[in-house]
């Protein structure tokens, strides 16, 4: 299916959304102007000074209409239309590049497990999406967007802390393990804590300085991190460091590596107010090739590698 085809047969829930959309502003500007008139009209009579007093009160409540408005004939119908592109566009996509493709365009990650292992710290709001489980020349993957936020409020102000926002890829590893280890960049990961405690892990420091300037290492097994960070290895996670250009948290447990990628974004988004286009079929490709990429750079011979 190539483009013109799938923005002919997404076209009706692209012009649903946008009517919806048309709809919700119109009533949203005649009654902004009912508002004014009416409290324009207060502000003459002798009720001018219930005015100021109106006008907030009328203005909240309308606010709340709007959100309520929002929530359930706008959202919904976003939703769907993204979903819909998702499969089928990027689905497909990844059925090209790998085997055994499942996608779940509302799926993602469990919030415990993520909290568990560390690979984040995990507030208050959590939301993970666009999961996909497949296989890569043998190596079983799964991946998934993540936005792990903390929001507070102070009665005046609210402040929201991003704790994490990109993807998490999660892949067998190429050796054996038994324990836990847990690198995370020595910058915005560290910010807020070392992370939890898992299995009593403790923090740790390897013989190659500049490996310990860029990472900071817990595990709960010594020997075990040792053997798996081998400084061949170690160069190799510096390299695909360098090459994605974010910040990075890689937990090992049982043979399984969870890798969270720091990218400020949600991957393969598609916009409501444009056609698919070539840029947006690219943005896949490039998430397709940065899955490969990890997989390929963390190891020489994929054979090492525990398939499905």
């Amino acid at each position: 299916m190539n483009i013109d085809e799938i923005n002919k047969k997404l076209k009706p829930l692209r012009d649903d959304v946008t009517r919806t959309m048309l709809v919700v502003a119109g009533i949203m500007l005649c009654v902004t102007i009912f508002l004014f008139a009416v409290a324009s009209t207060l502000g003459k009579g002798p009720f001018g000074r219930s005015m100021s007093s109106f006008t907030i009160l009328s203005f909240i409540v309308w606010m709340f209409v709007l959100f309520v408005v929002s929530t359930l004939l706008i959202k919904p119908k976003i939703r769907t239309y993204k979903e819909n592109v998702k499969t089928l566009v990027n689905k497909s996509m990844f059925e090209s590049a790998f085997n055994h493709v499942v996608y779940d365009a509302s799926r993602g990650f469990d919030r415990d497990a993520m909290r568990e292992l560390g690979v984040m710290e995990t507030g208050n709001q959590y939301h993970s999406n666009d999961f996909v489980r497949a296989d890569y020349a043998g190596v079983s993957f799964e991946r998934a967007d993540v936005l792990s936020q903390n929001v507070t409020s102070t009665g005046k102000t609210t402040i929201t802390t991003t704790y994490f926002h990109g993807q998490v890829i999660k892949f067998d590893f190429h050796k054996e393990t038994s324990g836990y280890v847990r690198i995370r960049d020595a910058g915005w990961f560290n910010r807020f804590s070392d992370g939890p405690k898992t299995e009593r892990s403790r923090k740790i420091k390897f013989e190659d300085d500049r490996f310990n300037d860029q990472w900071a290492t817990f595990t709960n097994d010594e020997q075990e991190a040792y053997r798996i960070f081998t400084p061949h290895f170690m160069e190799k996670i510096n390299a695909f460091r360098t090459r994605l250009g974010h910040e990075l948290s890689m937990v090992l447990k049982d043979g399984v590596v969870y890798l969270g990628i720091y990218s400020s974004r949600d991957a393969m988004e598609p916009n409501i107010f444009s056609d698919i286009d070539e840029s947006y079929l690219q943005e896949i490709r490039l998430e397709i090739e940065s899955i490969q990429y990890i997989i390929d750079t963390l190891t020489e011979n994929k054979d090492y590698f525990r398939g499905s």
